[in-house]
């Protein structure tokens, strides 16, 4: 398993304030979705229980978000926790995430997710998500990981992630409208990646 250490870790030469205005790029996606749905509706999931205590400094919201609306499971496989919510949910905000995936269990995981969502119009999925402009794969190698490790990341580029969903959607009979954009600051003439 590859373990990132925040403290030791250079992204792509990014300076401390840059990963700083990243994090509020993705708190600002889920403040919106706040200011749309109430607290009492809202849902956190993640495969890491304890990462439930720690959203709350990050979000300040420990005195309305109910333990009961953090379902720890896997969105990859399903876990039983999170199917018994499939049809329930009515937006989910994905934050860097997909990357973590190759495409073939990339497209389930968006399946899933699909599936969390009510099949009404009106349902929202939102999220963050790293990608350049020729979308490829990525060998991470010490120090992102322990030494002798090595990880793969797949990125997409924007036009890939919109047709990714697409197809899902349309396997799955459900009619969606899909944007993807670059961030503003962003040079995508710079971006590479190593395949």
């Amino acid at each position: 398993m590859c373990k990132i250490h925040t403290e030791e870790v250079f992204v792509d030469e990014r300076t401390t304030r840059e990963l700083h205005d990243e994090l509020l790029r993705v708190n600002g996606t889920m403040k919106q979705m706040v200011s749309v749905y109430s607290m009492t509706i809202i849902t956190a999931t993640d495969t890491i229980p304890e990462f439930e205590a720690v959203g709350h400094p990050l979000f300040r919201d420990q005195d309305r978000f109910l333990p009961e609306h953090h379902v720890v499971g896997d969105m990859l496989k399903l876990t039983q926790s999170l199917a018994n919510a499939a049809g329930t949910w009515s937006a989910v905000n994905m934050n860097m995430f997909l990357h973590l995936f190759n495409p073939v269990d990339a497209e389930q995981v968006c399946t899933n997710v699909l599936n969390l969502l009510r099949s009404e119009a009106g349902s929202l999925l939102t999220g963050t998500q790293t990608g350049i402009m020729r979308p490829g794969k990525l060998v991470l190698e010490p120090p992102v990981c322990e030494p002798g490790e090595y990880k793969t990341i797949y990125w997409n580029s924007a036009e890939k992630l919109i047709e990714l969903w697409q197809r899902v959607a349309k396997r799955l009979s459900i009619n969606i409208k899909t944007t993807a954009e670059y961030d503003e600051d962003e040079d995508p003439e710079s971006s590479d990646s190593s395949s």
